[in-house]
């Protein structure tokens, strides 16, 4: 019974997971790439939920079809958390958050072009299923890379300036509407930026802990 009490705390003490400070995790570039990715795309997330539904009123599309429409949407988000936490089991969660930012990218050109109900409702679902998993990624992601010990820390930090570019995006559209008379422009800017956000999610790994990096002779 002791000896197998002495392997059990081996594999805990084995599958203890490295857990960053702060100031560790500053030090890193996949921080930063991680906090440019969640920024730009928080800029276009809020941007779009503010401003989507007038866009489509504008464009005639009945008032009481778009209302069902963001329900689907709820109802997507809801089915793509549940499915997403089965999925980050199975996969790298930076493969998953790329695939919801391509989601949420696909969305707003679906936003742009939808003159057609059929168009609206694959709109709305389709970004229903890219924000759900983007929600449970943003928690799970930053945990999976640095740890779950200062995750309070790092979390602090990173959510006020994800606010910050949150409240600039719906100012943004504003703006261009207010010049343009259309959301066009704004939106196709967002596009750029899921898609901008999706190759830098791909693209950062996991940060090597410090006793982990080989030591030079």
């Amino acid at each position: 019974l002791t000896a197998s009490q002495g392997q059990g705390a081996d594999v805990a003490e084995s599958m203890e997971e490295t857990s960053w400070s702060l100031q560790e995790a500053m030090r890193t570039p996949a921080f930063w790439r991680l906090l440019f990715a969640f920024s730009i795309v928080q800029l276009a997330i809020a941007s779009l939920g503010l401003h989507r539904i007038p866009s489509f009123v504008d464009r005639g599309l009945d008032a009481q079809l778009v209302a069902y429409a963001t329900a689907l949407d709820a109802v997507a988000s809801g089915v793509s958390s549940l499915l997403t936490g089965f999925l980050v089991d199975r996969f790298q969660v930076r493969f998953l958050g790329g695939a919801a930012f391509a989601l949420l990218g696909v969305a707003i050109w679906l936003t742009i072009i939808a003159n057609s109900p059929l168009l609206l409702f694959l709109a709305m679902g389709t970004f229903g299923i890219g924000i759900g998993g983007f929600r449970l990624l943003q928690s799970y992601l930053w945990a999976d890379y640095f740890g779950r010990h200062f995750l309070g820390s790092i979390r602090g930090f990173v959510a006020p300036i994800q606010l910050i570019s949150g409240i600039g995006g719906p100012v943004f559209a504003a703006l261009v509407y207010d010049f343009r008379e259309s959301y066009s422009m704004a939106f196709s800017t967002f596009v750029v930026a899921y898609v901008l956000g999706a190759l830098l999610i791909l693209a950062t790994r996991p940060p090597v802990p410090p006793q982990a990096e080989p030591v030079s002779a």
